[in-house]
Order: C-alpha cells, then structure tokens, then sequence
C-alpha cells in the first residue's frame, strides 16, 4: 500500500464518517482557537504596556523600594514608600553622567472649585518643573508648566472638562458651558479644611495612550503643596521625603553607568537605606530592565491561561482516540480482508494513524483562524478605543500545527496499534 493510496482511503474514511469526524474535530478547533486567542490578545496588551516605554528616553533610571515580605511591592508599598530624601535627591543629582533627578508624590485633597462649579478629587500629584511629566511645552493645549514654589496647578484634558461641566444639568455639552482656561483661579480644598487658591498654568492636550492617566491628573509643584518631612539620618535636619526618584542621565551610553553609581549610593550611602524597614527593598532600574520585568510576567500569565485552554486539547485527544477505536472496532472485517489480501501491520498502523492526523492536522488549521480571528476581534472590537496594537505571534502557528499533529498521533496509535493486532480469520469471521 502507497502512502498517497492510504491517504485517499483515511479521506474517504473520515468523509463517510463526516458528521462524527466534525465533532471530533471541533474539540481540536476549541482548544488550539482557545489558546491562539488568549496569547494574541496577551501579546496585543503586552505590546502595549511595553510600548508605553518606547516613549520614554533610554536615559531614564528608576530609584524605588518595595516591601514584598509585608504584601506590598512596586508601585504600592503602602505607608513604608516614603524613605527617600532630599538629601538623597541632591546626591544623586551630583552624580557622574546625571543631568536632572524628579520627584512625584500623591497629595491627598477633597474637591477642586471653580466658578460655582465644584468637583470631588481626591488626589493631587505633586512633581517639579523639569519632570518629564509636565516640562514639554508641546503637551499643553494652553499655558504651560508651573513654577516652582507658586500654588499653580496643571489639569488633565478631562479633568479641566468635567470641572466646567460640574453642576450643570445631566446631558449637558462641553460646547454649551464656558470652558476652563489657563491663567484661571481655582480653590482647591484639603482634608484638613484648608483651601489653597491656586492658578491654572496649564492644561494638557488630550492623552490617547493606552492608560490615558494623565487626562485625570492634576500637577501641582512640590514646593508648596508638599510637607511631610523627616528627619535626615546624614545632616538631622527636616527633610521631604518621597517614595522614589526619576533619575535621568546626560546621554544614553551614560545610562548603564548611571544605573551602577546610583544603585551604589542608594545601597550604601543614603538615607534610605537607614530609614527603610526589615524587609524592605531599595531598586534602581532602567526603562530596559521594567519593560523586561513586564514581559516576563505576561509571559507567564500568558502561559499559564494557555495551559487552562489546553484542557481542551485534551478534550480532542479524548474524542480522537474515542472515534479511532471505534472505528478499528466498525472496520473488523474490513482490516481483515486487507490482511488476508497482504497488507502489512505497518500499512494498518498508517492507515489509522493517517486518520487521526488529519483530524488533528484539521482541527488546529481551522483552530488558528479562529484564534486570530477571536484575539483580533476582541482587541479591535471591544478595546478599538484604548490604542491596543494587534499582535500576531506567529511563531504559535507553528506550535499549533504541532499540537494538533501530536494530538492526533498520541489519541491515535493506541487504537491503530490494537487494528493491527487483530487477527485475519477472526476479522474475517467477524458479525
């Protein structure tokens, strides 16, 4: 028996069968459809997280701490963020190869009024004017960034928006209502009962990244709408203190240099390391080692969700061994006319497991257009307004391919195995 003969008696077999080989083959599509489309729609997010990072000049290091061994960790470290100084910041500062050092810290607040219109926010983001948050003049679609030790405040494009819409009837236009400007006054109130009457020295553009935060942030400077201080181990003096520090160096083949002096000051020199607690860590990274850190958690969430989508994987390879022996069983006689004609054990192994293959090999081709077809469709369809970018990884349609030749290999040969166990006069005699 030819291998092209075989392959047209394993087609014929399967069409005669067609509906029960369609629904085994439709565990096939599930499970490998399942698992395309939960890693192109988890490398779709990951390409976009990641890519947030592009933007960011290569010359940036992240001074941070973390308390893991407590339940907090990067971003949130709970109260125990605070442990790094002014003093800190003007050391690193002098660096080697550091052009600039930021601070950003929350201020907490209740309501931000304007004209009558008042509006509950709960949380100020104090920085300075040479962040790269708030320092590019083109971001602003007025004014500009604030001045430091001036109470002025820079708003987010929907933040700006909903103040001048605050109080006006439900349905009401942004086009119908006076819009805020730059250069305008607003009161903003404080938890304590303070209010601090302070001037709008700019409003950003509107931000069509994937988070977008910074349409809900409000900018004040850190000087003087931040005050918690403490004591400065080095100097014993009153000190802001901040949960961290962007450090940005002079030129990007300083950044790696940058990255090792800053690490080494932070670990034994600062006064962080004397102000941490038991089980806290002090960090110093790149945008580099961040976008990798990320990665290598996508992957694994990736990874694992795949792993629950291969349970229907192995629903197939349950439903192809299924219709493998029962068709060894249908095809009795038929096996043993073909041995008592001379067909060989290999020629019966081949010609069943020819059958599971194609099942298999069907399954996972018409799996992977409805893998893509579902990550596609949900990251331009339900996420079409959050800039996801789709993501095709193609090196799964190779893997898919595999999975499905395998599954049918594995679900097949036990029952082709036990066809060519069959005995000739037994078949024969078969009813």
């Amino acid at each position: 028996m030819i291998f092209g003969e075989a392959l047209r008696m394993a087609m014929g077999n399967l069409w005669s069968h067609r509906m029960r080989s369609m629904l085994t083959i439709l565990g096939v599509i599930i499970g490998v459809g399942s698992v395309l489309a939960v890693v192109t729609l988890g490398a779709s997010f990951e390409e976009s997280i990641v890519g947030q990072f592009d933007s960011i000049d290569q010359k940036t290091v992240y001074v941070y701490s973390s308390v893991t061994s407590l339940g907090g960790g990067p971003p949130d470290c709970q109260q125990f963020c605070n442990i790094f100084t002014d003093v800190d910041r003007a050391a690193l500062a002098n660096l080697t190869g550091v052009d600039r050092v930021t601070v950003s810290v929350d201020v907490p607040a209740t309501s931000l009024s304007w004209q009558g219109h008042d509006l509950t926010y709960e949380r100020l983001t104090a920085t300075v004017p040479e962040s790269d948050e708030v320092r590019v003049p083109d971001d602003y679609a007025s004014g500009g960034p604030f001045v430091l030790g001036q109470p002025q405040v820079i708003l987010g494009s929907t933040i700006a928006e909903l103040i001048a819409l605050s109080g006006s009837p439900e349905g009401t236009d942004l086009a119908d209502v006076e819009a805020l400007q730059s250069g305008d006054a607003i009161d903003i109130r404080f938890p304590d009962g303070r209010v601090v009457n302070a001037t709008v020295a700019g409003i950003f553009k509107q931000d069509t990244t994937f988070f977008g935060d910074r349409n809900t942030r409000v900018y004040v400077p850190v000087d003087p709408f931040y005050n918690t201080t403490r004591p400065s181990p080095q100097t014993g003096a009153e000190s802001r203190v901040y949960a961290g520090f962007t450090v940005i160096a002079g030129s990007v083949r300083d950044v790696e240099d940058v990255r090792d002096e800053a690490d080494a000051y932070i670990q034994e020199r600062s006064d962080a390391r004397l102000l941490k607690i038991e089980g806290q860590d002090l960090s110093v990274d790149t945008a580099s080692d961040i976008q990798g850190q990320i990665s290598a958690v996508f992957s694994q969430v990736t990874l694992f969700i795949g792993a629950i989508g291969g349970v229907s994987l192995l629903v197939g390879a349950i439903g192809i061994a299924n219709i493998m022996l029962v068709s060894v069983t249908e095809r009795t006689r038929e096996i043993g006319v073909m041995k008592a004609i001379g067909a060989k054990d290999r020629e019966i192994l081949t010609l069943f497991l020819l059958e599971a293959i194609l099942i298999g090999l069907v399954g996972s081709l018409f799996g992977i257009a409805l893998g893509f077809a579902g990550g596609a469709g949900v990251v331009k369809g339900v996420f079409a307004g959050e800039d996801v970018p789709l993501v095709i990884s193609y090196e799964w349609l190779g893997y898919s391919v595999a999975v499905g030749l395998g599954v049918g290999v594995v679900a097949g040969f036990l029952p082709a195995r036990r066809a060519t166990k069959i005995q000739p006069i037994q078949a024969l005699a078969y009813e």
